[in-house]
């Protein structure tokens, strides 16, 4: 304990520059406490929502189901041993289900969607999706002909509660179904694209649909915990019979798991910066410390104190200034958690973005848990050690009548004479007292590097994929705007074509302001082969003109884009060729609902299969020939819409809004690509609001360390500065040597940084970044690789802001030092 009150006496000898220490640990703990609790509530939200109001935990399929979710991998309900499944440990409930892909229509529309057959008193032990009913009841197990379909679906379809739709999809054994079934409610989880793209039926009404009898595709299982699906999966495989597979929910739903390990790559990269920060803030004080100290060590060791045991006290010292830094900044980093944890974080104005993500509504909740804060106080107690270490092996060195003799680094060395006026003298001085210290002053650039390096490549990397996401999203889609009806942004219906598409066209392609215009028809359809039925978005395009807007021609790595002249061919993504279990050469089934709102369908070959490397394009978007859409949906010569290329993209703003008053059609509209895909937009916002969000803390932090390291250095000289001061030195240059010994370290340490970020960036600019494991195939426009951007924004202003915010940072230090008392300074000790 002797040590122990030696450290907490030594610690509290100088307070300011204890507590600039602990405010820096502080903030860096309470930053990043924050920071893992929201990505933990992002990532709570994403598995909870997904999970309990579809896939439950753990899933049982024949084997291959999950990889090829086709009926042909369908199970006989007696094959598996219901009350093993229920006796393993962690279990808490289960459920069979039968699902399939169909096309669900009204008279106004039509979707294809994923309809899931289940027993609806057994579903609601393992879902939790009858809590999240808007209007009406969750499905009755005594009714037959009942449905239950998300928000977003009834919206698009026109149908409400009480209302009719019809179901068709291809059953088991090559069957046909159809069914009509009356709307019993309507569920809202809170993301558009889970409430659009399911709906639920009973198991009876399903396997009716499906021509079934006791077949299932699936059992879903519920745990205690979504953290045991692992554990589960390794006892019931031991469970199961030969021929089964047990899939948890990272494999269930990769994007949300993706996401999650994501996130933690973000957590780690932040954790490493300022754990970093951190450690050169302990060092720099400890150090500081010892040499204040320099005589009282010597006289501990004079009276027979053992080196370990000033080893041991200085070890104190740093583990007592990263427990108090911990403590409050678990306490602000808990009390910010607590709170929004509480009231959640609006994101409203990024809801377009998030309603795109699996399981994300507009409000994030923030959760801290246990195992976090162990382990960020755990690596603060090591970083604060660690940081301890060097100093206190250098202190346990000391001889004592070599540290009895005098106050090491402390003796004035400041030249006088004629040097004084020598126009070098203010660098020279400022050179030399880098060097006094190298290990601090190497220390203190090593943290600028590191944060420097850091921001830099993140923010490259963050422009890359931003611009990735653009040019995918606009290339394969969009092109740099389109051409369409008020109403059919949002019903997406063949009805809502432009009043004359072909005067449009004409109208556009002859203005000097558009490069290149192709015309189009766009439906929701379904997709069948022999093997099963699968929704896409189908686009009728001329093969001509469209590969001079969109470039998805080159993504075709089997067979061939299409070709003028020939119809009755399509292109679909390898994915979903897969799926559908089809070659190029194939014929394929498309069915879509006509002008009139009939279901009409058409055999098509697939010519050509792409693949951009995005499960967005790749599964749900086909290309045919535009007249043959024409004549199936009953259109003639109508358009739904019409893409273009700008002459010059970056006059898109003033561009846009004059295009309007040549379109000869009153109910037409010129959007910009922003406009169609708003969701690209705001991801944009919220990347750039991360980006700084992680400046402001890392460059904050970096500040603090920075102005306590210089205040030492400005408290260790104090007799020298008193010195210079009584020599008739001006405060002015005071200021000016102080400010010049942090500009250097500044400028360096950000240069290094940004030759590291800059270097590391341009490396992976060329071989790219691969992203599978990192959740990025979530977000709409992304491929699988990612190329980092070199920018001035990402590269040239960081380095420029950080010599700067560390020159505003040492002027305080600086302005103490001026104003010293000749006659006390000389007197410090």
């Amino acid at each position: 304990m002797l040590f122990l009150d030696l450290a907490w006496r030594n610690i509290l000898r100088n307070p300011r520059r204890t507590g600039l220490t602990i405010v820096a640990i502080s903030l860096g703990v309470s930053a990043l406490v924050f920071a893992w609790a929201l990505f933990d509530g992002g990532n709570n939200q994403s598995i909870n929502t997904m999970t309990g109001t579809f896939t439950g935990h753990v899933q049982i399929h024949h084997k291959g189901y999950t990889d090829d979710p086709s009926l042909d991998l369908v199970f006989h309900a007696n094959e598996i041993d219901h009350k093993k499944i229920m006796a393993t440990s962690g279990v808490v409930a289960m459920s069979e289900r039968i699902q399939a892909p169909v096309l669900v229509s009204t008279d106004d529309n039509s979707r294809g969607v994923l309809v899931v057959g289940v027993d609806p008193d057994s579903e609601q032990k393992v879902t939790s999706l009858q809590n999240k009913i808007l209007q009406g009841s969750y499905l009755s197990a005594g009714k037959t002909g009942q449905i239950l379909i998300g928000s977003s679906l009834a919206h698009a379809l026109k149908v409400s509660v009480g209302g009719e739709v019809a179901v068709l999809t291809q059953g088991l054994y090559g069957s046909i179904g159809a069914s009509r079934y009356t709307v019993s409610g309507i569920y809202d989880t809170g993301n558009e694209m889970v409430d659009s793209l399911q709906a639920f039926i009973t198991l009876k009404d399903a396997k009716q649909l499906l021509s079934a009898s006791d077949e299932l595709t699936s059992v879903a299982v519920r745990l205690g915990h979504y953290g045991q699906s692992d554990d589960a999966v390794q006892a019931l495989s031991q469970a199961l019979p030969p021929g089964y597979e047990v899939e948890g929910w990272q494999r269930l739903l990769p994007d949300v798991a993706q996401k999650v390990n994501f996130h933690e790559w973000v957590a780690t990269i932040i954790m490493v910066v300022l754990f970093a920060i951190v450690m050169v803030g302990v060092t720099n004080t400890i150090m500081m410390s010892v040499l204040e100290r320099m005589r009282e060590f010597g006289v501990m060791m004079a009276l027979g104190t053992k080196p370990r045991n000033i080893f041991v006290t200085i070890l104190f010292e740093g583990t007592l200034l990263g427990v108090l830094g911990f403590g409050i900044g678990l306490a602000i980093g808990y009390a910010l958690v607590a709170h929004f944890g509480s009231v959640g974080i609006d994101f409203s104005a990024q809801s377009d973005a998030l309603h795109q993500m699996q399981g994300i509504s507009n409000k994030l909740y923030p959760h801290l848990t246990l195992a976090r804060m162990l382990f960020i106080g755990t690596a603060v107690m090591f970083v604060a050690m660690g940081a301890s270490i060097y100093p206190a092996i250098k202190t346990a060195r000391l001889v004592p009548l070599a540290a009895l003799r005098g106050l090491a680094g402390l003796q004035s060395t400041v030249a006088g004479g004629a040097r004084s006026v020598s126009r070098y003298l203010l660098p020279t001085l400022a050179m030399r007292n880098l060097g006094r210290y190298p290990l601090r002053t190497v220390l203190t650039g090593f943290g600028v590097t590191l944060a420097m390096a850091a921001f830099v490549f993140l923010g490259c990397f963050v422009v890359g994929y931003y611009d990735q996401i653009v040019e995918n999203s606009t290339g394969f889609i969009t092109g740099d705007g389109q051409i369409q009806h008020r109403e059919f942004k949002a019903e997406l219906k063949p009805q809502f074509m432009l009043q004359d598409g072909p005067a449009v066209l004409a109208a556009i392609s002859q203005d000097p302001r558009i490069r290149v215009a192709s015309p189009r028809v766009q439906t929701p359809a379904m997709l069948s082969s022999p093997a099963g039925a699968e929704p896409l978005q189908v686009i009728g395009v001329d093969p001509v003109l469209e590969p001079k807007v969109t470039f998805l021609y080159k993504s075709v790595k089997e067979g061939q884009y299409l070709q003028a002249g020939h119809e009755h061919e399509i292109v679909i993504g390898k994915k979903l060729a897969e799926r559908l279990k089809v070659r190029a050469g194939e014929k394929v089934v498309l069915m879509a609902q006509d002008v009139s709102g009939s279901l009409v369908s058409e055999s098509f070959v697939v010519v050509g299969l792409f693949n951009t490397g995005s499960h967005g394009f790749d599964e749900t978007m086909g290309h045919i020939s535009l007249p043959t859409l024409q004549h199936m949906l009953g259109m003639g010569k109508g358009l739904t819409s019409i893409a273009f290329r700008l002459s010059d993209p970056a006059a898109a703003a003033t561009t846009l809004p004059q295009l309007a008053s040549i379109v000869p059609d009153s109910h037409a509209r010129v959007y910009s690509w922003q406009e169609l895909l708003p969701e690209v937009v705001q991801m944009n916002v919220m990347f750039k609001g991360s980006l700084v969000l992680v400046m402001i803390v890392v460059f904050l932090t970096i500040a603090i360390v920075i102005m306590n390291t210089v205040l030492m250095s400005v408290m260790e000289r104090t007799r020298e500065f008193g010195t210079m001061l009584a020599l008739g030195s001006q405060p002015g240059f005071i200021v000016r040597l102080v400010l010049l010994e942090s500009g250097v370290v500044g400028t360096l340490g950000a240069l290094v940084g940004l030759g590291l970020g800059a270097l590391a960036a341009w490396a992976h600019s060329i071989t790219g970044m691969s992203m599978k494991a990192h959740g990025m195939a979530a977000i709409p426009g992304t491929t699988d690789v990612v190329f980092p951007k070199l920018t001035l924004a990402t590269t040239i202003e960081p380095t420029l802001l950080m010599p700067l915010l560390l020159l505003l940072a040492s002027l305080y230090p600086a302005i103490k030092a001026a104003r010293l008392e000749p006659v006390k300074a000389l007197r410090h000790v």
